[in-house]
C-alpha cells in the first residue's frame, strides 16, 4: 500500500487572523512584494499569540487504545465535532472517550475496511475511499452510499479526496487520473494530462479562492481548465510537487524541500528545509504557524526563522511516516503516523523541570526576586529562572561530601539577598547567586533541617526547624523557649500585626507579647493534627491554615472549617494563594485545588453548604498531580499574575488569564449515539420520533459531549419531558437509563458543560414514543366499552323481559303456587348468604395477593416492587429537606457456592435465616427487603453516610457471627455492603447505583466489607 494519503485540514480549521485582513489584502501583498524586491527575507506569516511546543501537552493512541490500526492516513473533523480517522483497518470515528470503527463487519458496513483518503464535506457529511476504488459518503445518521466500477469509478486506488464549492468530488485515482464526479447525478469524468497521462499520479487536489483546482503530480504542479489537466509554468524544477490551503486562502506549494506561496498567479519562496527531508503534510494553524510532517523526521514547527521546533520521539511522537496533520476547533494538533496517533493540546499548566534545565524534578519551595527571576529549591539544590532567560545553577555546597549540593526546602527574598533553607546544612545567606554565610549548630541553629523562614517587621528573621522556631537578630540565632511553644517540626511562619502564627505538625500557635498559646482546630480525633501553610487574607482580616483536615479559617476569634464534608476533594492541602480573578488556589498531593474564593469564604460563614472546586492533574498538563508543602513557599503567586506549584515533577505553571480563556469556551455539542431498549439497539436518525417497544423495562441512552481538551472534564445533564420534574444532573457519565417508563409521548434533553460552565451550548433532543400493550390502547380501550355498554343494555332488556313474563305468570298462579314461591324465596336466601360468603371469600384472597404482590414469598421480606415505592416517598423527603437518607446494597458473599455445593434447598434457607439475622439487626425504622437472588436493600432513614457505615458495619458482623455457617452446612456465610447517602439532585436509579458501585468495591476489596460511595 503507498501512495501520498490523508485529507489536510483546510476544510474544518477555523480562519486565522487573515482571513479578517481579506478585503485589504491587495495593499498587504504590494508591501510584501516590496519586501521581496528590497531583499528582505519574507518573515512566517504573523503569528497571532502562537502557542509554543512548551505550552502543550501530549496525548498518543495506538491499537492498544482501541484504534483498529496504528497506521494513521487521514484525520479530519465533521460538521457535528466526531473526530474521524482513516485507518488499513477501518473507517473510525472518535468522540473524545472511545473509537468506533466502521469496516465490513459493521452495521452500517463498508465495501473495503482499508480506507487511504478522507476529507469533510460542506454538508456535514463525509467522503472516504478505500484501497479498492470505492467512494463512500457517511451522512449523520449512519447512513452510507458508495460509488464504484458498477458506478463508473475505474476501480483503482484513491489517494486523495476533495469536495469543492459546487459540490464536485475531485479524486486522485492512483496510476489513472484526477477524477471529478457529480453526486447529485452520478456523472464520472476521468481528467489526465497531454503528456505525462500514462501512469499519472495525482497529489492532494484543492481549489483556490478563484476556483480554480490545483492537484500535485510527480512531475510538478498542475491546475483544471475546463476538461483539461494542465501542468502550471510557475519556475519549479520538475519533480514532485503539490499544493495546500491553508485556512486563510492562502495557497501553499511543498516542492522538495522548499515552501512556496502564490502571490498574483507567481510562486514567492518561503523558506527551504533541507532538515525536514521528505514532507509528507502541511498544516498552518490558526496562529500562522506551519507544521511539516515527514518521512522520518517527526513533525517540524516553524513559527519564523530562528524560531524552528521539532516533535518527535523525545515528546513520544509515535515512529513512522507522519501522514497527516489536522487542527481541529479547539485548536489540537492531531498528527497521524505509522505508529498510531497523536495530538498536541494546549494546556492550561506548563511545567519547568529537568527538561527545561532544572538540576532535579523534586521541587520543594519556590520564590521570586525583585528582578522577576523565580528561585526554585529541591532535591537538586538551587536554580533561578531569570524573567525571559534560561535556568541556571546556584551551587549550595552541602557538608556532606556524597550528597553535592544542599537539600533546599524554604526560600527567602531579601531585598538583593537571598536566604535558604535545607534539610541537614542549615541556612544559607546568598547574594548575587553566591553564598554570604552558612548558619548551623554552631551559631546556635537548634537544628540544620530548616523548613521555612519569615521576615518579622523589626528587620529579624524567624526560622522553622524541625525542633521549633529560632530568631537570628544582629547576627546571632536564639530558640524560642517559651512554654507553650512547639518543640516539633514547624512547617509554616506568618508574622502579622505584631502576632507570629506557627504551623507546625503539632497544630497551630499563636505568639505574642513573649507568650505562646496553642489553637484548637476541631476536636481531638476529627480536627487537625497538622498545619502545613498559612495564608494571611488582608481584605477579610483572616487566617486560613492549610491542614491534613482540609482548611480552617481564623476570624474575629472563631474557627471554621472547609474540608471534604463541604466538598474539597482531599484531606491534606498545602498552601494557598488568591489572585486578582478571586480565585483560591491550593496545592494538594492529588493535584492543584482551585476554587472562587469569595465563595470559600460564604461555605465557611455557612452561608452555602457546600464548595465547588476544580481539581487540575496530569490531563491538564501537569507533569505531576503530586504536589509537594510543608515546607517553605510551596504555592507562589507571581508578579506577572502566574501562579507555580512545587511538584514531585518540577514547577507547574498556570496563567488565570489562560484558565479564564479555557473555561469560556463554548459547551461542546452533544450527540446521541445509541438508544437501547432492554439491551437491543433501536433505530434512529435526525429529529425522528423512536419508537420504543411497548413491553421494554430498561431504556438506555448513550450520548457523547463532543470536545477533546478535556472530556473528563464535561459534565452533563438530562431533562425527560413527563417524566422529571426539571433538569437532573448526570456529572461525567454518558448514559441515562429509564425503568418502565408508562406508554405515552416523552422528550428527552441532554446538555453538556465544561467544568462549572453554565450548558450554552447546543443541547441534544431525543423524542421517544412508548408504545403501549394492545390492551391499553385509545382504540381498544373504546370498542371495549362500547361492547361492555351493549352487552350490559342486553342483559338488562332480556331481564327486563324475562321479569314481566315471570309477573305474569306469578299473577296467574299466585294462589295455586303460594307454596312454591314460598320454598324458591327460601333458596334464594340460601343463595344470597352463599354468595356473600363467596364475596368474603374474594375478599380475603385480594388481601392475600396485594400482600404477595408486596412481599417476598422466601424471606417474608418486602420485595422490589415495595422497596421502589418506599424509597420514592423517602427521597421526597429528602428533597422536601425533613431528613436524610442513606442506602445500603448488600450482597451475600460466594452464595452460588452454596447452592451449588449444598444444594439450593440449603441456599433457600440460609436466605430465609439472613433476613432473619439483618431484620434482628436493624433498627425499628429501618426498611429491609430482598430485590432479587442473594440482593438486598436497606434503607436507613435519619442517618448519614458516617452513621449508615456503623449501622451496616453492626448488620455486617451481626451476619459474621450469626450461625448462618451451620445452616449452610460448614461454609462461612459473610455479606458485603456498599453504602451510599442520598442528595436532594439523586434520582431512586442514580442513589441504587451509587450504592451498588460502593458494593462492587467492596466485593472487589475482598468481600466481608463496608464501603461508602465515593463523592461524584
Amino acid at each position: 500500500m503507498s501512495g501520498v494519503a490523508g485529507e489536510p485540514s483546510h476544510n474544518v480549521m477555523q480562519p486565522s487572523r487573515f482571513s479578517c485582513l481579506a478585503g485589504i489584502r491587495g495593499k498587504v501583498w504590494i508591501a510584501v512584494a516590496l519586501l521581496l524586491l528590497s531583499g528582505g527575507a519574507l518573515a512566517q506569516p504573523g503569528p497571532d499569540a502562537a502557542v509554543r511546543l512548551r505550552d502543550y501537552t501530549h496525548d498518543s493512541w495506538n491499537s492498544r487504545d482501541g484504534l483498529p490500526h496504528n497506521t494513521i492516513l487521514g484525520i479530519t473533523q465533521s460538521r457535528e465535532g466526531y473526530l474521524w480517522l482513516a485507518t488499513w483497518e477501518g473507517l473510525v470515528r472518535y468522540n473524545g472517550n472511545e473509537f468506533r470503527t466502521f469496516d465490513r463487519s459493521s452495521q452500517p458496513a463498508l465495501r473495503d475496511s482499508a480506507i487511504s483518503a478522507m476529507h469533510a464535506g460542506r454538508d456535514g457529511g463525509l467522503w472516504f475511499a478505500d484501497s479498492r476504488g470505492n467512494l463512500g459518503r457517511w451522512l449523520p445518521g449512519d447512513t452510507m452510499r458508495f460509488w464504484g466500477r458498477a458506478e463508473g469509478l475505474p476501480g483503482n486506488g484513491i489517494d486523495s479526496l476533495y469536495e469543492d464549492d459546487r459540490g464536485q468530488v475531485w479524486i486522485a485515482l492512483n496510476g489513472a487520473g484526477l477524477g471529478r464526479l457529480q453526486p447529485a447525478t452520478g456523472r464520472f469524468d476521468l481528467l489526465k494530462p497531454a503528456e505525462h497521462g500514462a501512469g499519472f499520479v495525482g497529489i492532494r487536489p484543492v481549489q483556490d479562492e478563484a476556483g480554480r483546482m490545483w492537484v500535485g503530480s510527480l512531475q510538478g504542479l498542475m491546475y483544471v481548465e475546463g476538461d483539461r489537466l494542465l501542468l502550471a509554468d510557475l519556475g519549479l524544477r520538475p519533480g514532485v510537487a503539490w499544493p495546500y490551503r491553508a485556512p486563510d486562502g492562502r495557497m501553499w506549494v511543498v516542492a522538495g524541500d522548499s515552501l512556496y506561496f502564490m502571490q498574483g498567479g507567481k510562486l514567492r519562496h518561503w523558506r527551504s528545509v533541507p532538515q525536514a527531508g521528505r514532507i509528507t503534510a502541511m498544516l498552518e494553524d490558526r496562529h500562522g504557524v506551519v507544521w511539516l510532517g515527514t518521512e522520518n523526521r517527526g513533525v517540524l514547527r516553524l513559527e519564523q526563522v530562528g524560531r524552528d521546533e521539532v516533535v518527535d520521539r523525545a515528546m513520544d511522537l509515535p515512529e513512522g511516516r507522519v501522514a497527516a496533520l489536522f487542527e481541529d476547533r479547539e485548536g489540537s494538533i492531531w498528527m497521524g503516523a505509522n505508529g498510531g496517533l497523536y495530538r498536541l493540546r494546549e494546556a492550561l499548566f506548563t511545567n519547568v523541570n529537568m527538561r527545561s534545565g532544572l538540576g532535579n524534578d523534586f521541587v520543594r519551595t519556590l520564590a521570586e526576586d525583585t528582578h522577576g527571576a523565580v528561585w526554585i529549591g529541591g532535591s537538586g539544590g538551587l536554580d533561578v529562572l531569570p524573567a525571559g532567560g534560561e535556568i541556571r545553577h546556584v551551587s549550595l555546597p552541602s557538608l556532606h561530601a556524597d550528597q553535592g549540593d544542599a537539600l533546599v526546602l524554604a526560600l527567602l527574598v531579601d531585598g538583593d539577598e537571598m536566604w535558604a533553607g535545607t534539610y541537614g546544612d542549615g541556612l544559607y545567606r546568598l547574594r548575587d547567586g553566591r553564598v554570604l554565610h552558612r548558619y548551623d549548630a554552631a551559631e546556635g541553629l537548634p537544628s540544620s533541617h530548616v523548613r521555612t523562614l519569615a521576615r518579622s517587621v523589626d528587620g529579624s528573621l524567624w526560622i522553622g526547624t524541625r525542633q521549633g522556631v529560632s530568631q537570628l537578630r544582629g547576627g546571632t540565632i536564639q530558640p524560642l523557649q517559651t512554654q507553650g511553644m512547639p518543640r516539633t517540626l514547624v512547617h509554616a511562619l506568618l508574622e502579622t500585626e505584631g502576632v507570629l502564627w506557627i504551623g507546625a505538625s503539632s497544630g497551630l500557635y499563636r505568639y505574642a507579647g513573649g507568650k505562646a498559646e496553642r489553637i484548637a482546630l476541631g476536636n481531638a480525633e476529627e480536627g487537625a493534627r497538622q498545619v502545613l501553610a498559612l495564608y494571611l487574607d488582608v481584605a477579610e482580616k483572616a487566617l486560613w491554615a492549610s491542614t491534613d483536615r482540609g482548611l480552617y479559617r481564623l476570624r474575629g476569634g472563631e474557627v471554621a472549617h472547609v474540608g471534604l464534608e463541604q466538598g474539597l476533594p482531599v484531606d491534606a492541602v498545602f498552601q494557598m494563594v488568591v489572585d486578582s480573578r478571586g480565585s483560591a488556589w491550593l496545592g494538594s498531593n492529588r493535584g492543584v485545588l482551585r476554587m472562587d474564593h469569595a465563595r470559600l469564604n460564604a461555605v465557611a460563614d455557612g452561608h452555602e453548604a457546600t464548595l465547588a472546586v476544580d481539581l487540575y492533574g496530569s490531563r491538564d498538563g501537569m507533569a505531576s498531580s503530586q504536589g509537594n508543602g510543608g515546607s517553605g513557599t510551596s504555592t507562589l503567586l507571581a508578579n506577572d499574575g502566574s501562579v507555580w506549584f512545587a511538584t514531585g515533577e518540577g514547577a507547574a505553571v498556570v496563567r488565570p488569564a489562560r484558565l479564564q480563556r479555557f473555561r469560556t469556551q463554548s459547551s461542546p455539542a452533544v450527540v446521541i449515539e445509541k438508544v437501547m431498549a432492554d439491551g437491543q439497539p433501536l433505530a434512529f436518525t435526525g429529529p425522528g420520533v423512536v419508537v420504543v417497544p411497548a413491553n421494554t423495562r430498561r431504556l438506555a441512552v448513550t450520548y457523547a459531549g463532543l470536545s477533546y481538551l478535556s472530556p473528563h472534564g464535561i459534565r452533563y445533564g438530562t431533562r425527560l419531558e413527563g417524566f422529571d420534574r426539571g433538569r437532573v444532573s448526570r456529572g461525567n457519565q454518558r448514559v441515562v437509563e429509564f425503568t418502565s417508563l408508562s406508554p405515552g409521548d416523552y422528550t428527552l434533553h441532554i446538555d453538556a458543560a465544561n467544568g462549572e460552565n453554565a450548558g450554552d451550548g447546543q443541547e441534544a433532543v431525543l423524542r421517544l414514543h412508548i408504545e403501549p400493550y394492545w390492551w391499553q390502547r385509545t382504540s381498544v380501550r373504546i370498542v371495549g366499552f362500547l361492547a361492555l355498554l351493549l352487552l350490559g343494555i342486553g342483559l338488562y332488556w332480556r331481564r327486563s323481559v324475562q321479569y314481566r313474563r315471570d309477573a305474569a305468570r306469578l299473577e296467574r298462579l299466585v294462589e295455586q303456587r303460594t307454596d312454591d314461591l314460598q320454598r324458591q324465596t327460601e333458596r334464594l336466601a340460601e343463595a344470597a348468604e352463599e354468595k356473600q360468603g363467596l364475596l368474603d371469600r374474594l375478599g380475603v384472597q385480594a388481601q392475600l395477593l396485594a400482600q404477595q404482590a408486596h412481599q417476598d414469598s422466601l424471606t417474608g421480606l418486602p420485595n422490589r416492587r415495595a422497596f421502589e415505592e418506599r424509597i420514592g416517598v423517602a427521597l421526597q423527603r429528602v428533597r422536601d429537606g425533613k431528613e436524610v437518607l442513606s442506602l445500603a446494597m448488600m450482597d451475600i458473599d460466594h452464595f452460588k457456592r452454596i447452592n451449588d455445593q449444598r444444594s439450593h434447598a440449603v441456599g433457600d434457607e440460609v436466605l430465609r435465616r439472613f433476613a432473619e439475622v439483618v431484620g434482628q439487626a436493624c433498627r425499628a425504622d429501618d426498611f429491609l427487603a430482598r430485590i432479587g437472588g442473594e440482593e438486598f436493600v436497606l434503607l436507613l432513614p435519619g442517618l448519614g453516610q458516617e452513621k449508615a457505615l456503623l449501622a451496616c458495619e453492626r448488620v455486617r458482623a451481626a451476619v459474621e457471627q450469626s450461625d448462618l455457617g451451620e445452616v449452610a452446612q460448614g461454609l462461612p456465610v459473610t455479606t458485603s455492603i456498599g453504602v451510599m447517602q442520598a442528595t436532594a439532585e439523586m434520582s431512586p436509579d442514580a442513589l441504587m447505583q451509587a450504592a451498588d458501585a460502593a458494593l462492587y468495591r467492596a466485593k472487589h476489596g475482598g468481600r466481608n466489607r463496608v464501603e461508602g460511595a465515593e463523592p461524584a
